[in-house]
């Protein structure tokens, strides 16, 4: 196998991650299973912003190790592959993941000997192990951690600053055994980046919901404050700018919005995941209720702004309505 690496799913995660990869030298496969998504990239053009992505896509050096191709057989050339397919949630919380178990079997049944594979999608605790080995050993008749590595490495960019943050942001690293943990911990201190290895899938998994529900909890409190300095007519602003001169005190901005793609669907990940057994997951889901409520209590606001209430004051809470619709469906969408 030459020195080369596959990015499986060409969205938010994966093409910010292929294009790096590129900048710094390697050769990198860049896969996607839509063709619409592929046949822009080949003219350096990618499907959202993301700071400095465009101007890198066009890069001689860039262009010159990256090459765009839809799923085949390409990636039996690769020692290293990276999987960023998106994982989703229905409307009760279950997260879909469909679409990254039939990636896995398509990867097992081209698997070699000697490949590390690696995922960066968001997953509940268990998955690793549970569902995705399983599958990569059924198909490609391997045994991880003896005829290949895998890994998990799950990402914590914040769409727009992905490019910086892959070198700035520690990635968490996991893996079947030392040697695939270790495998995966030099890929990305190769990239310059800042790496830390836990003992197991399931840390790693845990810990990138963690993330994302501790912020989520975090603005759920920014938005519950905001409520209540509304009520006793004090400005929330000058509130939290003053309590957070205390060192100990690092208070979020409250906003109309309910998060980002993350902060919509993870925290219910984990809710069911652990479904009735859940004994400490009243303040996650309180804060997830607050969030949610934001668009329409901003509505509100704005209606009550412009006029007396009628027609227009329903027209425009309507449309923060159906904006924040469209906003979720664009988020729940999958890069697989």
């Amino acid at each position: 196998m030459v020195d080369r690496t596959c990015v499986i799913g060409l969205g938010h995660v994966g093409l910010p991650l292929a294009v790096k990869i590129a900048e710094e030298g390697r050769s990198v496969l860049g896969v996607d299973i839509d063709q619409s998504v592929l046949r822009p990239l080949q003219d350096g053009v990618p499907a959202f912003y993301e700071e400095g992505l465009s101007e890198l896509l066009r890069s001689k050096e860039v262009k010159s190790n990256l090459e765009f191709s839809m799923f085949g057989a390409k990636i039996t050339e690769c020692n290293t592959i990276i999987v960023t397919v998106g994982t989703p949630v229905k409307q009760s919380g279950e997260p879909i993941l469909s679409n990254l178990e039939d990636c896995a079997r398509s990867i097992g049944n081209l698997m070699r000997r000697g490949q590390l594979v690696i995922f960066r999608s968001t997953i509940p605790p268990g998955t690793m192990r549970n569902k995705l080995k399983p599958i990569l050993e059924k198909e490609s008749g391997l045994e991880a951690g003896h005829d290949f590595y895998l890994a998990y490495c799950p990402e914590r960019l914040v769409e727009g600053n992905a490019l910086r943050e892959i070198a700035e942001i520690t990635h968490i690293v996991s893996g079947i055994d030392e040697k695939s943990a270790d495998l995966a911990f030099d890929f990305f201190i190769g990239l310059g980046s800042k790496c830390r290895k836990v003992s197991s899938f399931e840390i790693a998994e845990m810990a990138k919901i963690i993330d994302n529900v501790y912020r989520d909890v975090n603005i759920g409190l920014a938005n519950e404050l905001s409520l209540a300095c509304q009520e006793l007519g004090i400005d929330v602003m000058e509130s939290i700018q003053a309590a957070n001169t205390s060192p100990r005190t690092k208070m979020l901005i409250p906003g109309c919005g309910v998060g980002g793609s993350c902060l919509n669907k993870d925290p219910y990940m984990l809710l069911w995941h652990l479904g009735k057994s859940a004994n400490s997951s009243g303040v996650i889901r309180s804060a997830r209720a607050v969030n949610e409520s934001m668009p329409s209590r901003f509505a509100d606001l704005i209606a009550e702004s412009v006029g007396p209430r009628g027609q227009n004051s329903r027209n425009i809470r309507s449309c923060v309505q159906i904006g924040y619709q469209r906003c979720q469906k664009f988020y729940c969408t999958s890069d697989w």
